[in-house]
């Protein structure tokens, strides 16, 4: 069984490493990164994509899980964190990213490519955008957070978002605290707390979902896969500290481009990819 696995651990650690690094740097959670590249780990053993994509989608959600208690100790001990904000919106994170763990039962793995494409392109479009927005013109909407129903609807649709795609819902819920006006420092601070109540919850579903479909790869618990788990997490712990160091001294425009462009070139290539169309086949058609 490990004879299985090592040959295919690289990409893991390279993801893990990735992932690390760009939270560190533009303050996101990892599963842009984890999805694709355990899609990438078990199209290359073979594996059918009905359950690689659940298994993608299960384990970035249990990666984020982790992560984003690491990011809420942190916080709490340089006391950023502001529970009274948190406490409005956190049931309806939960009970979005509950409801998007049942919905994902009922899609075919080319629906959820589709899915994932689309809103990877979306946060694509947005990160580019926002590089070449002045700091004035980035948040200058008004959003009505005191609504109870605004609250209840945007909550509960990032959480569904997030579930579908295997993300942790901090890179819709940032902006939208911000458009809230928000400070940028408090959202922030708040972005592992809702990736934690979207994770947990998603994470025990898949887990359960999973349990008994066969033909899944070896060390899984439902749709988790714990060898990828398992490189993941140090990479993690180590590559996060040093993206934060890091960004000190970069460009923020040009990483927020830089990971606009990698998430649009990854939308299309999903997005692609459930039609049944690869890079050979364009160019044996071009040919």
């Amino acid at each position: 069984m490990i004879e299985q696995i090592l040959p295919y651990l690289l990409p893991y650690l390279v993801g893990g490493v990735l992932a690390g690094l760009l939270s560190g740097l533009l303050g996101i959670g990892g599963g842009t990164i984890f999805v694709p590249i355990i899609l990438y780990v078990l199209f290359l053993q073979g594996y059918p994509q009905e359950i690689s994509v659940h298994i993608a989608v299960g384990t970035s959600l249990a990666t984020v899980m982790v992560a984003a208690l690491i990011g809420i100790v942190s916080h709490h001990r340089k006391k950023t964190l502001d529970f009274s904000l948190a406490k409005k919106w956190l049931i309806f994170f939960s009970i979005g990213g509950i409801s998007g763990g049942i919905i994902i039962r009922y899609l075919s793995a080319n629906n959820l490519k589709l899915i994932f494409a689309v809103l990877m392109f979306v946060i694509g479009i947005r990160f580019i955008l926002q590089s070449f927005a002045s700091a004035t013109q980035k948040y200058r909407f008004n959003l009505p957070a005191d609504n109870l129903y605004f609250r209840a609807g945007v909550g509960g649709s990032v959480g569904i978002a997030a579930a579908l795609i295997g993300i942790g819902g901090s890179i819709f819920s940032t902006p939208i605290f911000m458009a809230c006006k928000v400070p940028i420092h408090r959202a922030i601070a708040l972005a592992p707390i809702i990736n934690l109540s979207i994770s947990v919850p998603t994470t025990i579903l898949f887990a359960i979902q999973g349990m008994g479909i066969e033909g899944r790869p070896p060390l899984s618990i439902g749709y988790i896969n714990l060898s990828a788990w398992l490189v993941f997490m140090p990479s993690i712990l180590v590559m996060i500290p040093l993206g934060v160091r890091l960004a000190q001294h970069i460009n923020g425009k040009y990483l927020q481009r830089f990971f606009g462009t990698y998430a649009i070139l990854i939308s299309i290539k999903t997005g692609l990819s459930a039609f049944g169309i690869t890079a050979a086949t364009i160019l044996i058609g071009l040919n």
